[in-house]
C-alpha cells in the first residue's frame, strides 16, 4: 500500500508540474484571475525580477528548441499567465510550488559530494528507475520554477539533477523487467528540464562557485551517459505490447529532438503512428498487439464479421484490457501528437511517415482526426 501511495503522489506531482504549461496555448488569456493570497504574495516578490529570456533556435537538422514537449511560446505564455494570476495557470502553479519537488533545497536522490560522483552509477534495477522518475519530476519542476521566478537557486538545482544523472556509467546499464515501459517517461521529463536550461542563460555565471551555464560538456555527458544508453538498452524495440510500446516511444521521440537526430526522429515518429515493421511476440488478440496510433485506435469496418453494428466505427482496443491502460493510451498519444506538431512535422496521411508532400497532415489530423475521434467518442449503438 505504501508503494502504491508513493506512486500516486509522484504521478500527482508530475501532473501539477506539467499541467500549467501543457494548457499554455489552449486557454484564452481572459480566463478568471486567481485571488489566492499565497499566490499574490509570491508574485509580489517577483514583480521586480527581470524575466528569464528564452532563446529560440532552429538546429541544422531542422529541430526547434526548446521543443521537447514545450515550445518557447508555451513557456512564455505560461509564465505571463502565472505572474498575472490568471486561471487555470495560477492554481496549477500554486499546487506545484507546494510539492517537495519545488523546494529550494531539492536534491537528486543519488546526489553525491559532486555532480560527477553520484551515489549510484548503474542503471539496472527498478528501484533506480523509480529514483530517476522522481528526480526527473524534480528537475522539471525546478526548471519551471526558475523560469517563472528568476531565482537562480532553482536553476542550480535543476542543473545538479541533470548533471548527476549525466554521470552514470554507460557500461553499467542493463535491462531489468519492464524497463521498456518505465524508462521512457523519466527520460522525457529530464529532457524537458534540460531543454529549458540550455535555452536560457543565467544572469550570473556562477552561484556560490557553482557554474550555472549550460556547456558543451553538459551536452556531451547527457548524451553519452544518459540519453544514448537509455535508448540502446531499454528503448530500442518496436515490438512491445500496446501502451507498453507508447511509454517508450515518448522517450524515444523526445530524445531524437533533443539530440537533433533526424533519422532517429523519422523512424520513431512512424513507430508512433503506424509502426508498420511491428512483429508480434504475443498471442493476445490474434497476435495483433501493435501499440501504434493506427492499431490502438482501430477502425472497425462495417463489413467485419465481428461488427454487429452495420457501420464503421473506431474501437479503442485496450479498453477491453482495463481503463487505466486505456487512459494511458489517450494521454500518451495526445502528448506525442503535441510533441510532433510542435516541431511543425507533417506526416503521410496513410503511412504515417514524416512527409513534406502536399497531402501531408498534422498528427492530429492523421487518419481523419483519429486521436480526437476516439478520445471523445462513445461506443456505437
Amino acid at each position: 500500500m505504501r508503494q502504491r501511495t508513493s506512486r500516486l503522489r509522484s504521478r500527482a506531482a508530475a501532473l501539477f508540474t506539467t499541467a500549467a504549461v501543457v494548457i499554455a496555448g489552449m486557454v484564452p488569456a481572459s480566463a478568471a484571475v486567481a485571488d489566492d493570497v499565497g499566490h499574490a504574495e509570491l508574485l509580489a516578490g517577483q514583480a521586480a525580477v527581470q524575466p528569464v529570456e528564452i532563446h529560440r533556435t532552429v538546429s541544422e537538422a531542422g529541430f526547434a528548441h526548446p521543443g521537447v514537449g514545450l515550445t518557447a511560446d508555451h513557456l512564455e505564455n505560461m509564465r505571463t499567465q502565472v505572474r498575472a494570476g490568471v486561471e487555470p495557470w495560477a492554481s496549477y502553479y500554486d499546487a506545484m510550488t507546494q510539492t517537495r519537488y519545488a523546494a529550494v533545497d531539492f536534491k537528486a536522490s543519488i546526489q553525491g559530494p559532486t555532480d560527477e560522483q553520484p551515489t549510484a552509477t548503474a542503471y539496472d534495477t527498478a528501484s533506480m528507475r523509480s529514483r530517476q522518475h522522481a528526480d526527473s519530476i524534480g528537475a522539471m519542476t525546478q526548471a519551471l520554477m526558475y523560469l517563472v521566478t528568476g531565482d537562480e537557486r532553482h536553476r542550480a538545482n535543476a542543473l545538479h539533477v541533470i548533471r548527476t544523472w549525466s554521470s552514470l556509467d554507460p557500461a553499467r546499464y542493463k535491462y531489468f523487467p519492464d524497463a521498456h515501459i518505465h524508462t521512457g517517461v523519466p527520460l522525457y521529463q529530464t529532457l524537458v528540464a534540460a531543454e529549458i536550461i540550455r535555452s536560457t542563460e543565467p544572469a550570473n555565471a556562477e552561484l556560490d562557485g557553482y557554474d550555472l551555464r549550460w556547456t558543451e560538456r553538459d551536452e556531451q555527458r547527457i548524451e553519452g551517459n544518459l540519453v544514448r544508453p537509455v535508448l540502446d538498452t531499454f528503448l530500442y524495440s518496436q515490438n512491445r505490447l500496446w501502451n507498453q510500446h507508447l511509454y517508450g516511444v515518448i522517450g524515444m521521440v523526445s530524445a531524437a529532438i533533443f539530440l537533433d537526430d533526424a533519422e532517429l526522429y523519422a523512424e520513431r515518429v512512424e513507430w508512433f503512428t503506424v509502426n508498420a515493421g511491428y512483429e508480434s511476440e504475443h498471442t493476445i488478440n490474434g497476435g495483433d498487439v501493435n501499440g501504434s496510433l493506427a492499431s490502438l485506435f482501430r477502425l472497425i469496418d462495417s463489413g467485419d464479421p465481428l461488427n454487429p453494428y452495420g457501420k464503421d466505427f473506431v474501437q479503442h482496443v485496450e479498453m477491453g484490457r482495463d481503463q487505466a491502460h486505456a487512459e494511458g493510451d489517450v494521454d500518451l498519444l495526445a502528448a506525442l501528437a503535441r510533441i510532433v506538431h510542435n516541431q511543425g512535422t507533417e506526416i503521410d496521411p496513410v503511412d504515417g511517415t514524416v512527409s513534406t508532400a502536399p497531402d501531408a497532415v498534422s498528427p492530429y489530423e492523421f487518419l481523419d482526426n483519429r486521436i480526437l475521434e476516439e478520445a471523445t467518442s462513445s461506443p456505437p449503438s
